[in-house]
């Protein structure tokens, strides 16, 4: 993330100099500016008071940085994302109900119910004017 750059600053008003000032690469998904962690806090977070978006680094210097406010906002989402604990982004349906794996309330069974009532088969796999593709088929000349 954090890497010594030889290139120019991506803040118009870049007043930080010196060969050993790390600039960081925007964290915002398909951006690839630099900015210094100093010139993020005066252009984006100052500029437009915005808070930080890592929880884990809320001091300068940042090791995640976004270089304009669209990217802030991309940024924060990714951020948001990347720190959700993997085993909760997808639940599997049968592990859904309020009381967790043990809930017999799940998606997964409340699905399975409501299919084998009598006549919801029926309702899922037919068209609603009755027909089947195979009889609408046979009609045609």
């Amino acid at each position: 993330m954090t890497e010594p750059s030889r290139k120019k600053c991506g803040y118009r008003s870049c007043k930080v100099t010196g060969p050993n000032v790390p600039q960081v690469i925007c964290f915002a998904p398909g951006c690839n500016r630099s900015f210094h962690s100093y010139c993020y806090h005066e252009a984006v977070l100052t500029k437009h008071l915005l808070s930080h978006f890592d929880g884990s680094n809320l001091e300068p210097p940042f090791t995640k940085i976004a270089c304009t406010k669209d990217c802030y906002a991309k940024a924060q989402k990714q951020n948001g994302i990347l720190s959700v604990d993997p085993e909760h982004r997808n639940i599997p349906w049968n592990r859904d109900g309020r009381d967790g794996i043990d809930d017999p309330n799940n998606s997964e069974n409340i699905l399975l119910r409501w299919i084998q009532h009598p006549g919801n088969y029926n309702r899922f796999r037919s068209p609603l004017n009755g027909m089947t593709k195979l009889a609408s088929k046979q009609r045609t000349p």
